[in-house]
């Protein structure tokens, strides 16, 4: 009987050893699991502060007209503001996706915003158009990829316009002056401004990007972004780009030529 007691009393002093371990074990768990949420949840909030900090920014320097430089705004728990300014000249400019009947104005040189056009480039320029994403042997086998574009070209000075069109899928009948896809081809008139209009072969046409190259020279800048950067004190940093284009010409100012 008195071993039968020994052992009984050893038995429950190891489940309470037992127990104590499993307790401590959960209870370091709990405090682990506590301290991540709480990082998460700073983290998170450092987020939101140092996102909102940087549209702050990019509504600032769009009324202000000019960059944001350190200093020029404060916000608590903010380290470092800025949102500058920029624009980019490149030989081959890439529209954004335009859809059926969607068109864009492309400045073939330099514009001063609001309204100030450069002098029109002479006809002995060179202009090449393709298509950005899509095979030009290949475009016209499905309605989903096969489109036109017509080419409204604008000399602002002589109040002048003249039409190209470019239509390997021969989408629309009846036509004259007409260029290739992957061709550098002269401009045959002076010109100062571009407009792409995009013409689908039905409504299934999925949009395309055109690109527009330039083999002598870049082109002028398309418009200007602002880069909004934003650091808080503890080093989160959020940056938002926003894209402004150059104004663009009505559609409603044209009638289709083709």
């Amino acid at each position: 009987m008195i071993k039968s007691k020994q052992s009984q009393k050893g038995q429950t002093l190891l489940i309470l050893i037992l127990l104590s371990t499993i307790l401590a074990t959960i209870g370091l768990s709990i405090a682990q699991s506590t301290i991540q949420d709480n990082q998460i949840s700073q983290l998170e909030e450092q987020t939101k502060r140092a996102f909102s900090a940087a549209e702050a920014g990019i509504e600032a320097a769009l009324k202000r007209g000019v960059d944001i430089v350190e200093g020029d705004l404060e916000f608590p728990g903010i380290k470092s503001l800025t949102a500058i300014y920029t624009s980019s000249q490149t030989q081959n400019y890439i529209t954004p996706t335009l859809d059926n009947n969607r068109q864009f104005t492309f400045y073939l040189n330099a514009f001063d915003p609001p309204s100030t056009f450069g002098s029109p480039l002479p006809e002995t320029q060179l202009v090449e158009i393709l298509p950005t994403d899509l095979d030009v042997n290949t475009m016209c086998d499905s309605a989903t990829t096969a489109f036109a574009v017509e080419l409204t070209f604008i000399n602002t000075e002589a109040r002048s316009i003249f039409r190209r069109l470019i239509d390997p899928c021969s989408l629309i009948e009846d036509t004259l002056d007409e260029w290739s896809f992957d061709t550098q081809t002269q401009l045959s008139d002076e010109a100062n401004a571009l407009v792409l209009r995009i013409v689908g072969a039905d409504a299934s046409f999925n949009g395309a990007r055109l690109t527009v190259s330039n083999p002598s020279a870049d082109w002028p800048a398309q418009g200007r972004s602002i880069v909004s950067t934003a650091q808080t004190t503890t080093g989160v940093i959020k940056k938002i780009r926003l894209v402004s284009s150059y104004p663009q010409i009505p559609a409603s100012l044209f009638v289709p030529s083709f």
